[in-house]
């Protein structure tokens, strides 16, 4: 394992137990991202799975920044959503993806790709319609 290895866990880590911890006190978390870099997974990099009563959100920031994909959903959506994930041993970055697709349906929440980005949405939400970007 590597110094820069380290650092992003440490880094990823130490967000989660931020946002955990002022879930604790009662206190609103910071803004999304404040204070924390988004860092994607180094070739390789296993993450360690314990989460209980996690924020979604912190959850699907972490596979966003993690697997260098754009998610796109409203604050309802996910809402105050807490959920508990734990893995034996440390994942890779396609198990914890797989991980988070599973607490997704889990929690009856659908994925649509739309190009660049993906939505997240209720399964009872109307979907979206793509719009095409021909003629812009």
């Amino acid at each position: 394992m590597t110094h820069r290895d380290i650092g992003t866990r440490a880094a990823l880590a130490s967000g989660l137990v931020a946002l955990l911890l002022a879930g604790v006190a009662g206190a609103a978390p910071p803004a999304e991202g404040a204070g924390r870099p988004c860092v994607p997974a180094a070739p390789g990099e296993r993450f360690d799975v314990d989460w209980r009563e996690v924020p979604l959100r912190s959850v699907t920031r972490l596979v966003s920044c993690a697997l260098e994909r754009s998610l796109l959903f409203s604050p309802q959506t996910l809402g105050d959503r807490r959920v508990t994930v734990v893995a034996p041993r440390p994942v890779s970055a396609r198990e914890l993806e797989a991980l988070w697709r599973g607490v997704l349906a889990e929690e009856r929440l659908l994925i649509e790709a739309h190009g660049a980005y993906e939505l997240i949405r209720a399964e009872d939400q109307v979907p979206s319609k793509s719009r095409s970007s021909s003629g812009r």
